[in-house]
């Protein structure tokens, strides 16, 4: 597992509508997910170029993966599915150059997920979020 990380700080934006008498920005509270894209990139480009599987799978809808997809299959020769977790919004750029896009099948995502509490090898727990 190579995890990302969330960074959440307050920024000032634009608003979306007219404030009367008062400045067009406010303060929001702005989350980021940080690493996870570099993450996935990077390991499915090592496990391609040092293990030549004939088949990699990508678990992603994200069309910042559309580049590592195109490069281990034109470049190196190996079939991509993306395997898409969001199956009513299929990416259009990852079906452009993966070798087949699958969906998840809903039952089969809940059911292959971890429980709330997990105990790594070292003895750390991690929990999941209580909103997932």
């Amino acid at each position: 597992m190579h995890e990302g990380l969330f960074r959440t700080r307050v920024v000032r934006m634009r608003g979306a509508g007219p404030r009367h008498g008062a400045s067009d920005r406010v303060e929001v509270v702005r989350t980021e997910e940080k690493g996870s894209d570099v993450n996935l990139a990077t390991f499915a480009l090592w496990d391609a170029i040092h293990e030549r599987p004939s088949l990699m799978a990508l678990i992603t809808n994200d069309s910042d993966q559309k580049q590592t997809l195109q490069f281990i299959h034109n470049a190196l020769g190996i079939d991509v599915v993306a395997l898409n977790p969001d199956p009513r919004r299929p990416s259009a750029d990852l079906r452009a150059v993966a070798t087949e896009v699958r969906p998840l099948r809903p039952r089969l995502l809940a059911a292959s997920q971890f429980p709330p509490a997990v105990t790594t090898p070292s003895g750390r727990t991690v929990r999941k979020p209580e909103q997932w």
